[in-house]
C-alpha cells in the first residue's frame, strides 16, 4: 500500500481495516450458518478487496477461494437470485 509515508493515513486505513474485517469474517460466518451463498460472496468478495490493499495476497487467494465455493466453483448464480 502506497501511503507516500504518510504515518498518520497508514494508521487511519489499518485502523479502519481492522474494524471492517471483523465484519467481514463476521459475515462469512453468518452467511455460512444460514447457507446463504450470495451473502457469502458479498462478503468474501469485500474481505479480498481489502486484504489486497495491504498486499496481503495469500488471504486475498483464500478469500478468491471461498467466493468460488459460494459460486459453487462454476461462477453460477446462488440459489437466490431470481434470474438463475
Amino acid at each position: 500500500m502506497r501511503v507516500s509515508g504518510d504515518a498518520d493515513l497508514l494508521g487511519e486505513l489499518a485502523e479502519f481495516f481492522g474494524y471492517d474485517s471483523i465484519s467481514l469474517v463476521d459475515r462469512i460466518r453468518q452467511a455460512v450458518m444460514r447457507k446463504d451463498s450470495e451473502e457469502l460472496d458479498k462478503a468474501a468478495h469485500g474481505l479480498k478487496g481489502s486484504v489486497l490493499n495491504f498486499g496481503a495476497k495469500t488471504l486475498a487467494d483464500v478469500a478468491q477461494a471461498v467466493t468460488g465455493q459460494a459460486k459453487g466453483d462454476r461462477g453460477r448464480p446462488s440459489k437466490r437470485d431470481p434470474s438463475g
